[in-house]
C-alpha cells in the first residue's frame, strides 16, 4: 500500500463567534460559509452548552405556500447564531394504507389540513426494531423534513444547493428524523437539507408479481420524495437543478440504485454513497414471491392461491406483518448480513415504475449511462457493525464460517466446505478460531459486507462509467464524535472507525451526543467533513479551485480494458493522505473467489 501525505490540520485557536442579535439577522441568502480563521463551534444537544443543550429557538413561526397548501414551520438558530427555518413532517404521498398497502406511493395533491402545522416530526415507519429504541412506528409514515437558511420574507436571491439524505438501517429500521439527522452542521455551509422516511421491511419491499405487487415500494417512496423536492424546493430557496442525493449503509445502496435508474437520475445531479453499494450482500433478495407466500402462511393462510395470499397480507395488521416478517426467511438464507428477508428485489422491467430491472453489476456495466459525479467510501472498521451479533453467537459462527459467506457469490453447495477452509486459512491461518481471533472475524465480515462490494462497484464504475467522475474516501477519524459504535454496543478501546461513525461528523443528534471543544481535532474534522460534502454539492468537486482546504482530492482515473484497477482513496484522518489499494490482499482474496464462482461480476 502506497501512502502519500497531503495535509496536517493547523492548530486552530479556540475563538468564540460573535454574538448575533436574533432580531437583527442578515438575510439568509447573504450568508456565506465561515472563513478558515473562524472555527465553527457546534455543540450537539445535551453537550452542556449555555442553552441547556437544546437548540436555540425563535418564538415565531414561519408560513410557506406550496402547491398542496400552506405549511407552518419554526424559526430556529444555528450554533453560529444565524437563523434557519425548520419544516418537519411534510407529507409527500398519500398514506400507504388500506388498498394502497404494498403499492407504489401516490402523490399527494392537497394537504388535509390548511394550514398544515409542520413544527415537529410525524410518524416513523414500522420496523422490526425501532431506532431510537422505544420509538413506535406507524404505517402512515411518508413524511419529509426541509431545513433551510432561506426565509419566505427574504428578498429574491440565488437559490441554494440542495442535499437530500436517505437514512440507513438495513431496509428494516431507521428514519430521517432529527434524533439522528439534525441539520445544523451542514446548513452552516450554505446548503438546504432534506431528510425523509420510506417504507421498511415487508411494507416497503414485499413482492408478489402475480398479483401486481412488484416490490421496492421503499425505493419508489424515495424516488417520489426526490420528485417532490424537484417540484417544491424552490419555494424553500433551493435550486431544483442542483440536488445532491446522499445516504449511508442501506441509504447508500439506495443512492447507488437510483444512480443506475434513469427515471431517478432526472431528479438529482450529484451522489454520495457512504458504506454501501448495489453489490452488498444485504441489499438484494431472491425469490421474493416465496417470502411473501411464507409470510402469509405464518399469518395463518394454508392454501396455494396467490390472490388469497395477498388477501391475507392485506387483512393482517401492519404490526403483525412486521413482527412476523423474520419468519419468512428460508433456512438457506441464514447469514449474519441479513436481518429482514424483505429488502430490494429485481422487478419485471415492464412493470409500473420499475427501479431495479437487472442485477447491480449488469446495470453498472451499461457504458457511460450517466455523467453524474459520485463519491463512494467506507470507514476504516466497517466490521464493527457486526460486533454485537458476533459476540453473542461467537461459538456458532466460529464453528460454521459458511454463515459469513455472501449468498450471491454463487458457490455450489458441494464446494462450500473447501471455500470455508480457504477462508479459515486466509484469515486465521492454522490457529483455532477462538476469542483471540475475534478481530480477524470482524475483518472477514467487514470485507464481505462492505469492503469488497464497494470496491467492486468502484472498479466497475471506472471501467464503464468513464464520463462520470468518481471520488473515493476511507473515513478513519477516531475521536469523541465517533458515536454510532455506542448504538452498536462496540466496547471502548476497539480500534478503527465503525460503520456509521462518520454520521455525527455531518449531522447533529439528540441521541448521540458528545462535548466538542472549539479548535479540537474533532471540531476541525467535523468542519472539514461538512465542507468537503457541501463543496461537492455546490460544485461537483469536494476541493474546488479557490477553496483552499490544504489538499486536492482528485477523481479516480478511468481504467482501460485489460488494465488492473488501482484504488486511490483519500484517507480522512487527523493527517489527510492519499492511500493506494488499501486492504489490497483482502480485496484480492475475495476477487479471486468471485472470478471462480461469479465470473461475470467484474468481467
Amino acid at each position: 500500500m502506497v501512502i502519500r501525505k497531503l495535509y496536517v490540520p493547523p492548530t486552530v485557536a479556540k475563538t468564540v463567534p460573535p454574538v448575533v442579535n436574533p432580531n437583527v439577522l442578515p438575510p439568509a441568502a447573504a450568508y456565506q460559509p465561515p472563513g478558515e480563521n473562524v472555527p465553527v463551534i457546534v455543540e450537539p444537544e445535551g453537550s452542556g452548552t449555555s442553552n441547556g443543550g437544546g437548540p436555540l429557538v425563535f418564538a415565531d413561526h414561519v408560513e410557506l405556500e406550496l402547491a398542496a397548501g400552506k405549511i407552518v414551520g419554526r424559526r430556529k438558530a444555528l450554533p453560529n447564531g444565524t437563523e434557519y427555518c425548520s419544516y418537519q413532517g411534510i407529507p409527500y404521498a398519500k398514506p400507504p394504507v388500506g388498498e394502497l398497502r404494498f403499492k407504489p406511493p401516490v402523490p399527494l395533491e392537497q394537504f388535509e389540513e390548511q394550514p398544515l402545522q409542520c413544527g415537529s416530526e410525524r410518524g416513523v415507519c414500522l420496523a422490526i426494531f425501532s431506532l431510537p429504541i422505544g420509538t413506535t412506528g406507524v404505517e402512515d409514515c411518508l413524511y419529509l423534513n426541509v431545513y433551510t437558511t432561506s426565509s419566505p420574507t427574504d428578498p429574491a436571491g440565488l437559490l441554494k444547493p440542495v442535499m437530500v439524505w436517505i437514512h440507513g438501517g438495513g431496509f428494516y429500521t431507521g428514519s430521517g428524523n432529527s434524533d439522528f439527522f439534525g441539520p445544523e452542521y451542514l446548513l452552516q455551509h450554505g446548503v438546504i437539507l432534506v431528510t425523509l422516511n420510506y417504507r421498511l421491511g415487508p411494507l416497503g419491499f414485499l413482492a408478489l408479481p402475480s398479483q401486481g405487487i412488484h416490490g421496492n415500494q421503499g425505493l419508489k417512496d424515495q424516488q417520489l420524495a426526490l420528485r417532490w423536492v424537484h417540484d417544491n424546493i424552490a419555494q424553500f430557496g433551493g435550486d431544483p437543478s442542483n440536488v445532491t442525493l446522499f445516504g449511508e449503509s442501506a441509504g447508500s445502496a439506495s443512492v447507488n440504485w437510483h444512480y443506475l435508474c434513469p427515471k431517478s437520475r432526472q431528479y438529482f445531479h450529484k451522489a454520495i454513497c457512504q458504506s454501501g453499494s448495489v453489490l452488498c450482500p444485504w441489499g438484494l433478495q431472491y425469490n421474493p414471491e416465496s417470502k411473501a407466500r411464507k409470510l402469509a402462511t405464518v399469518l395463518g393462510y394454508e392454501g396455494e392461491d396467490d390472490a388469497s395470499v395477498l388477501e391475507t397480507l392485506l387483512n393482517a395488521s401492519a404490526g403483525d406483518l412486521v413482527a412476523n416478517s423474520i419468519k419468512a426467511f428460508e433456512e438457506s438464507e441464514r447469514s449474519i448480513y441479513l436481518v429482514s428477508p424483505f429488502i430490494p428485489s429485481i422487478e419485471d422491467p415492464s412493470s409500473e415504475d420499475a427501479i431495479i430491472t437487472h442485477r447491480g453489476e449488469e446495470l453498472l456495466k451499461q457504458p457511460n449511462a450517466t455523467t453524474i459525479p459520485l463519491i463512494h467510501g467506507v470507514t476504516s472498521a466497517e466490521g464493527l457493525v457486526f460486533y454485537a451479533p458476533l459476540d453473542q453467537r461467537f461459538d456458532e459462527f466460529a464453528a460454521n464460517l459458511a454463515m459469513t459467506l455472501p449468498l450471491d457469490l454463487g458457490i455450489p453447495r458441494d464446494f462450500v466446505p473447501a471455500v470455508v477452509e480457504e477462508i479459515r486459512q486466509f484469515y486465521f491461518q492454522d490457529k483455532p478460531i477462538d476469542r483471540d481471533g475475534f478481530a480477524h472475524l470482524l475483518d472477514l465480515v467487514g470485507d464481505v459486507g462492505f469492503y469488497f462490494p464497494v470496491y467492486a462497484a468502484a472498479e466497475l464504475h471506472t471501467r464503464f462509467q468513464q464520463e462520470a467522475p468518481l471520488y473515493f474516501y476511507r473515513f478513519s477519524y477516531e475521536s469523541e464524535l465517533n458515536q454510532l459504535r455506542k448504538v452498536l454496543n462496540v466496547p471502548e478501546g476497539m480500534p478503527g472507525a465503525s460503520h456509521g461513525d462518520e454520521l455525527t461528523y455531518l449531522f447533529n443528534s439528540s441521541i448521540l451526543t458528545a462535548t466538542v471543544e472549539a479548535g479540537s481535532s474533532a471540531d476541525q474534522a467535523r468542519t472539514l467533513m461538512c465542507r468537503l460534502w457541501t463543496n461537492f454539492a455546490k460544485f461537483g468537486r469536494p476541493t474546488p479551485e479557490g477553496d483552499e482546504v490544504g489538499f486536492q482530492w482528485d477523481p479516480l482515473p478511468p481504467t482501460s480494458s485489460g488494465e488492473p484497477f488501482v484504488l486511490r482513496a483519500l484517507d480522512l484522518n487527523n493527517q489527510v493522505e492519499v492511500i493506494e489499494n488499501p486492504m489490497h490482499e483482502r480485496i484480492q482474496f475475495w476477487k479471486s473467489l468471485a472470478e471462480r464462482f461469479n465470473p461475470n461480476l467484474l468481467a
